[in-house]
């Protein structure tokens, strides 16, 4: 809701692409890609009773030799496993996200986990070449965002 006015679908999307950089004339410059991450939000409760790295309920553990983590979200039995791909994979779906969770877990083959959800991103480090068509409009924002206009002097 936007005061007090219900948008549509239309008008949200509409909105969305409006703060696109593309929208305003502005080109993206930078990484591509910096990192690709898959991340696992699994329901492990036996991984307190096998695990050894870590002490129960310990918020976080990271795998030596992995780029991974291991986050508890209760401290019994839901955890937040990251494993951050190494640069050579590319492509999220020739990474076995089972065997991957196990070597991060440090567990094995009979080790039983559900994966609750399960999510891919890409981390980038990308700016635009401009962020809107005009300069900002009170004099404190110009101070801010640096913009130089004859009424900031």
């Amino acid at each position: 809701m936007l005061s007090g006015v219900e948008l549509s679908l239309s008008d949200r999307l509409r909105r969305r692409a409006l703060r696109r950089p593309q929208a305003i004339g502005a080109e993206l410059t930078g990484d591509a890609v910096v990192q690709r991450v898959q991340s696992s939000f699994i329901r492990a409760p036996d991984l307190i009773v096998v695990s050894s790295t870590n002490p129960p309920g310990a918020p976080a553990r990271s795998t030596p030799g992995a780029r991974a983590w291991c986050i508890a979200i209760d401290g019994r039995e839901r955890w937040l496993v990251h494993n951050y791909l190494k640069p050579a994979e590319t492509d999220f779906d020739s990474v076995d996200r089972d065997a991957c969770i196990r070597t991060i877990l440090g567990v094995g083959a009979d080790f039983t986990y559900d994966i609750i959800s399960g999510k891919t991103g890409t981390g980038r480090r990308r700016i635009a070449s401009k962020f809107r068509d005009a300069a900002p409009s009170s004099p404190a924002m110009r101070r801010i965002s640096g913009c130089l206009t004859p009424d900031t002097a």
